[in-house]
């Protein structure tokens, strides 16, 4: 209506109303209302969104389809109109972001959760054009406004996402060398997952941004005594944005003599540390994923495994954050991070301020294969405040000009598929096309036809055959390499995981051994150690087979020699069905997905190999020459009890009252107590037998009167004592009457090796198909019917591994002489000799007299 208005003005009056309303309006109409009055009747309206692009577009007359020129017109007046939509939007959040942060309408403090859901809900391109309005708008950069406004944690995360790749590193660099101090950790997080021209663009911007060399920066940051292998690594990656071509493609010939440079390297005494350094450094992304896929085919170990056992420190974790994906590194990154007690904020916001919103995606989408938890479920368990939020909005919120990454993907490999499909059919179509013109060539010049025009149209013929074979084989190199990339993609994700499983493991039943063994599939411990319910042996098994294997469940089997947890060992699955490795190009390109194959092929196979267990509980024969040596405190009870005085240290600290109450005297306090178990200086413990003090010392007396003799005086002469059980004891017989109860260890033998341990009530259950609470009572009936059954023991540690060829000789655990007991222990507790016992007897008789 205004613009109607203002057409009919200018017919009328030959001026514009604008230019009309300008000189009228002044003295007291200037101020609010002149500016107001002028908005209504300008053209375009100011701050129309498309600057008055868009009434352009409508008025256009219809084009044809054959017409390029009005069609490329056309299309250069929509990108003009969204580039003004995109300026207009950047226009409106850069006034938000202003009354965020001067207090909304109030102009107290600053409104946090509306900055936040500005900047949060954008994308870095974004909010680089909202700077540029906020620069033009208020005279300020917007990351100004930011530190003014805010600090700590919440304050950097905003501030980096606002920040465009280069200048996010560049500041956290900054940030990790300024001052006292060093943030190794940022400093790793920053530089190691980075491809070259990242790491080069970083460099420039940290010399722009503030006037140092970065590589003069890290290296006084990082070299120092104990910082040599750190120091030698980040300069290192440092270098790699000068020699590094991101785009050279894979070398799986370089990779074989690298893999095997690395092994020689960390064999043997010592570590060739600058020798790995320059081999992974200097090496672009996709040749370190060739050399760590060689290296596992070839030595059947991981590369990270052998470097966590050759480096150390800082070293260690910058060249394992160097050989992993980048994104698998942010997502371990981000669990550690979250993980044990307290949330590295530092961290959480270095990997995700620093992503863009399509990055995100893809880790949104690689912490869920990993982990099995959404990352936006996982945050809110451990952030909180206006950090939190802030995190939370950046990494939840969607980028409103590309969708989710996933979504992008998936566009372009349909778009691929269909231009693979495409493209064959259209050779065909142009072939057969060519043929017919031939043909008809062929019928209207068929007289006339020369040798020449023949040997035309053969070349012609060879020449397109040729194209289409070098198309073809173009298009087959691309969907190889592609399918390479997903396998290795996806054997790494499968390794990470049952790498993952295997610790929590170690952390709920204790170490690891490596050991070849041959487990049986067992489909209900299966289930049990996945947590699958309860399932068919046939169903576990196909679960395994097809979901298990790729999320890299671990496998619980029971054997002779106990219960254990362990990984499938691939390399040995293939040598056992004598199939051949991959190599290079090779399809499949990984051990997993042939294995997977030799898996699916056929049925349930009778045992699968592993190498790496975790004993839940081991079984096997009581070791009891172990256990005399290892509890030489017990040595006592393997011979016959002598008599002897009460022990005056030990009866103290096992019954303090003796001290308190009875002067410090355990005779005194067994006048008392004439049916607690009493400690002999022999070492022996026990009630005190009164039939043979009543047989030794009073024989004319009863049993009765005999301990009433004791109560009244005979305690004071402090008589020698005799126990009731005074016979000498088996390991079995101490562990059923004594240790048990006390939790001592047993030693036991097995096929494996020596083990030490306590009763496992659930180990020895499931081994003999009966309840847990009835194990014991189970055990030491079928000890007290003459049996030998195998004892099985948790909380376990490994004394000794057997060869894997080595026969283990099939001895008595109970076959001990006397003999070899009394050279063992003769002269440690003994009082006296026969003769002296003699003589002491006489005494006692003579005291008995008395």
């Amino acid at each position: 209506t205004c613009r109607a208005v203002a057409a009919c003005f200018m017919e009328l009056e030959d001026r514009s109303l604008e230019d009309a309303l300008k000189s009228e309006l002044g003295g007291l109409f200037e101020g609010d209302f002149r500016r107001a009055t002028l908005a209504m009747v300008a053209d375009p309206p100011p701050h129309e969104p498309t600057r008055g692009e868009q009434r352009k577009v409508d008025e256009l007359p219809p084009i044809d389809d054959d017409d390029a020129d009005g069609l490329n017109a056309r299309l250069d007046l929509l990108m003009v109109t969204n580039d003004a939509l995109k300026e207009h939007i950047a226009f409106q959040d850069a006034h938000e972001i202003w009354k965020a942060c001067n207090g909304g309408w109030t102009g107290i403090g600053t409104d946090e959760e509306a900055l936040i859901a500005v900047i949060g809900n954008r994308t870095k391109d974004q909010l680089d054009r909202v700077d540029m309005q906020y620069r033009e708008l208020f005279g300020k950069p917007l990351a100004e406004e930011i530190k003014g406004e805010t600090s700590g944690n919440f304050k950097d995360m905003l501030l980096l996402m606002q920040m465009g790749m280069a200048e996010c590193d560049a500041y956290l660099l900054h940030k990790a060398t300024e001052g006292w101090g060093t943030d190794e950790e940022a400093l790793i997080d920053v530089i190691a997952p980075k491809s070259p021209e990242r790491l080069r663009e970083m460099r420039d911007m940290f010399q722009d941004r503030y006037d140092k060399s970065l590589m003069d920066v890290v290296d006084s940051e990082t070299s120092g005594w104990f910082e040599s292998d750190f120091n030698g690594v980040i300069k290192a990656l440092l270098s790699r944005s000068e020699n590094v071509d991101e785009e050279t493609e894979v070398d799986d010939a370089a990779a074989a003599e690298a893999a095997a440079a690395l092994k020689t390297a960390m064999s043997g005494v010592g570590t060739d540390e600058q020798a790995v350094i320059d081999i992974l450094c200097k090496a672009n992304t996709t040749q370190i994923a060739a050399i760590r896929t060689v290296f596992e085919n070839e030595n059947g170990n991981s590369l990270e495994s052998w470097l966590e056992g050759d480096f150390s420190g800082n070293a260690q974790d910058t060249l394992l954050a160097l050989c992993a994906p980048p994104i698998d590194y942010y997502c371990r990154r981000l669990r550690q991070a979250m993980d044990g007690i307290g949330t590295d904020e530092d961290a959480i916001t270095r990997v995700l301020g620093s992503l863009n919103k399509a990055e995100l995606g893809v880790l949104k989408g690689r912490f869920f294969e990993k982990y099995d938890i959404d990352l936006d479920e996982r945050l809110k368990q451990d952030v909180g405040g206006s950090w939190g939020k802030a995190v939370l909005t950046w990494v939840s919120g969607v980028d409103p000009t590309l969708g989710t990454e996933e979504e992008a993907q998936a566009q372009q490999a349909a778009l691929e598929a269909i231009e693979v499909q495409e493209e064959a059919p259209a050779e065909e179509e142009e072939e057969s096309d060519d043929d017919a013109k031939s043909e008809k060539d062929d019928d209207e010049d068929e007289d006339g036809e020369d040798e020449d025009e023949e040997e035309e149209n053969e070349r012609k013929k060879k020449r397109r055959e040729m194209q289409k074979r070098k198309r073809r084989e173009q298009l087959r190199k691309k969907k190889e390499k592609a399918l390479k990339k997903q396998h290795l993609r996806k054997a790494a994700a499968r390794c990470a995981r049952e790498r993952r499983l295997l610790k929590e493991a170690v952390e709920e039943f204790g170490e690891k051994i490596r050991v070849r063994m041959d487990a049986e599939f067992d489909g209900t411990l299966y289930c049990k150690q996945n947590d699958l319910g309860e399932r068919s042996d046939r169903a576990a098994w196909r679960h395994f087979k097809k979901k298990g294997f790729w999320k890299g469940n671990l496998i619980r089997f029971a054997t002779d020699d106990g219960v254990f947890i362990g990984a499938l060992d691939l390399h040995r699955l293939l040598d056992e069905h004598e199939v051949r490795k991959p190599r290079g190009d090779e399809k499949p390109y990984t051990v997993d997905h042939k294995a997977e194959k030799l898996l699916l092929k056929g049925g349930k196979p009778d045992t699968l190999p592993v190498s790496l267990v975790i004993p839940v509980c081991v079984s096997g024969r009581i070791e009891q020459h172990t256990f005399k040596q290892r509890n030489r405190d017990l040595a006592p009870f393997w011979k016959k009890a002598k008599k002897a005085k009460l022990h005056i240290s030990r009866m103290r600290a096992r019954y303090p009252e003796i001290e308190e109450d009875f002067d410090d005297d355990p005779y005194k306090w067994l006048r008392r107590r004439m049916k607690k178990k009493v400690i002999l200086q022999s070492g022996r413990t026990g009630k005190v037998d009164w039939e043979w003090y009543q047989e030794k010392y009073k024989p004319n007396k009863s049993v009765r009167r005999a301990m009433q003799f004791f109560k009244r005086k005979d305690w004071k002469h402090r008589p020698k004592l005799q126990i009731v059980n005074r016979d000498k004891m088996t390991v079995w017989e101490y562990y059923r009457d004594v240790g048990y109860k006390q939790g001592r260890t047993l030693f036991i033998k097995n096929g494996l090796g020596r083990f030490e341990g306590t009763f496992s009530e659930e180990g020895y259950a499931q081994a003999n198909e009966i309840d847990a609470e009835e194990a014991w009572d189970h055990y030491k009936s079928a000890r007290e019917d003459g049996e030998k059954p195998k004892i099985s023991l948790n909380c376990m540690h490994t004394l000794k591994l057997f060869p894997q060829d080595f026969e283990v000789p099939d001895s008595d655990e109970e076959e001990d002489s006397e003999d070899e007991d009394s050279d063992a222990f003769d002269g440690e507790h003994d009082d006296s000799d026969g003769e002296d016992e003699d003589e002491e007897d006489e005494e006692d008789d003579d005291e008995d007299s008395d």
